[in-house]
């Protein structure tokens, strides 16, 4: 999966509104503004998103990141596209 991907799965998740307009993702902001919509990336996105996933984010100095939640894992080369991951596998193990 690439970043976009990702992006888009996890606002699926978590029931966010996003649209792709000029190849990026959007969405509202709680100000009403418009804003890109990157949590694989951005950390006030994706760590609000940690925190109220209650994901857990490790670094394995030999291998990257690692995040968990729920008994799902997930690595990659940032904390906040792992944490991001183990979202996705976490959903996806329940369909």
């Amino acid at each position: 999966m690439d970043n976009q991907e990702i992006n888009f799965r996890v606002a699926e998740i978590i029931g966010e509104t996003v649209w792709k307009e000029n190849g990026f993702l959007w969405h509202e902001n709680n100000d009403g503004e418009q804003v890109t919509w990157n949590p694989v990336e951005d950390w006030l996105q994706g760590g609000e998103i940690i925190e109220r996933q209650r994901i857990d984010v490790i670094s394995d100095y030999e291998s990257g990141w690692w995040a968990y939640k729920n008994g799902c894992e997930a690595p990659a080369d940032t904390p906040l596209k792992a944490a991001m991951l183990a979202l996705i596998h976490e959903a996806d193990k329940g369909r």
